[in-house]
């Protein structure tokens, strides 16, 4: 491999890291949190599988007491893949994140009931 590959590789890695959390306007946790979770597909065979078909909707960083945790938030049609590889999700993230507690959390999003639009129909 010469560096043209060594560019266009790490090139092609961070726009996988990117695929991780869906927002156009990252924070920097949730840029740390893509680019594990893409470490973790590439070194972890457990998890490769599972992470592949998964992202992330946001990241959040929480007081609690005198400790930080991190709460990541997930589609709720990823919930059972999720199960799968939570405890060892989990601890591979705690010690990339030095100790902070992780949370995982499932988000629905309530879609409004359809409207009828004959009302709005003019005769």
């Amino acid at each position: 491999l010469g560096p043209l590959h060594a560019i266009v590789w790490a090139s092609s890695s961070l726009n996988m890291a990117h695929r991780y959390v869906k927002k156009k306007d990252k924070t920097p946790v949730e840029e740390q949190m893509g680019q594990y979770l893409f470490d973790l597909e590439v070194n972890s065979t457990n998890l490769k599988s599972t992470l592949q078909a998964v992202y992330v909707n946001t990241v959040k960083e929480v007081e609690v007491g005198s400790k930080k945790a991190l709460v990541v938030f997930f589609p709720l049609r990823f919930l059972r893949k999720f199960h799968k590889i939570q405890r060892q999700l989990v601890t591979e993230l705690e010690k990339k994140f030095s100790g902070k507690q992780v949370l995982l959390i499932a988000q629905r999003k309530i879609a409004r009931k359809p409207k009828s639009n004959l009302r709005q129909i003019q005769r």
